[in-house]
């Protein structure tokens, strides 16, 4: 075999070596692209659904709790002037739980659109938030119903059930989240993994 052949043959196969290359890093390339797009739309929305749920939750204790109070402070108040300063904070309470429980259903309802679009296997975190939050805001409207006549047996109660209901929302929540974490580190190693691939695919 002559010298020209012989080159001939080695640029042939260094050109397929080549085109084997780019092939390969451009399937990687797009691989990565879908990844991180599946990230972007899917994952991250759904994470921040269930922050903006938890925030929801949080606000809706604080507030009816300070409302409570302040209620039970106007029942106590010796004068007009402080009666009516408290009543005032009480509003004010009620305005941000309100607010919150707005907050509470658009975010449930984002999540669980976005979780029956995506990941439909989700839907058991779904079912447990609703349920525990419908038992937060049942209990929160109960406490904000009481008035300033409430005896303080029924109070404690109404307080030790709105606290349980409490942590049952926030285990829901924090159930949901420690899940979307879990599936984020699993995506975050794959696209490594392509990232890894793509770099010896390309160089090697």
């Amino acid at each position: 075999m002559n010298i020209s052949k012989r080159l001939a043959m080695s640029h042939g196969a260094m050109a397929l070596v080549m085109l084997v290359v780019v092939v390969l890093s451009s399937w990687l390339t797009d691989r990565i692209n879908r990844d991180f797009q599946s990230f972007t739309t899917q994952t991250m929305p759904v994470v921040r659904s269930l922050e903006n749920l938890r925030f929801a939750g949080l606000r809706i204790v604080s507030a009816t709790a300070e409302y409570v109070l302040f209620v039970a402070l106007v029942g106590q108040a010796e004068s007009s002037s402080a009666s009516e300063g408290d009543d005032g904070h009480a509003e004010g309470e009620g305005a941000l739980v309100e607010s919150g429980k707005a907050l509470y259903l658009e975010s449930l309802a984002n999540y669980e659109s976005l979780v029956r679009e995506y990941f439909p296997d989700e839907l058991p975190f779904v079912m447990a938030i609703r349920e525990a939050g419908e038992a937060l805001l049942a209990t929160s409207d109960e406490l904000m119903g009481i008035g300033t006549a409430v005896d303080t047996a029924e109070l404690k109660e109404l307080h030790e059930s709105f606290e349980s209901a409490e942590r049952r929302y926030l285990a829901a929540i924090g159930a949901a989240i420690d899940h979307e974490l879990v599936e984020l580190s699993d995506h975050v190693e794959d696209v490594h993994g392509d990232v890894v691939a793509s770099t010896y695919g390309t160089w090697f």
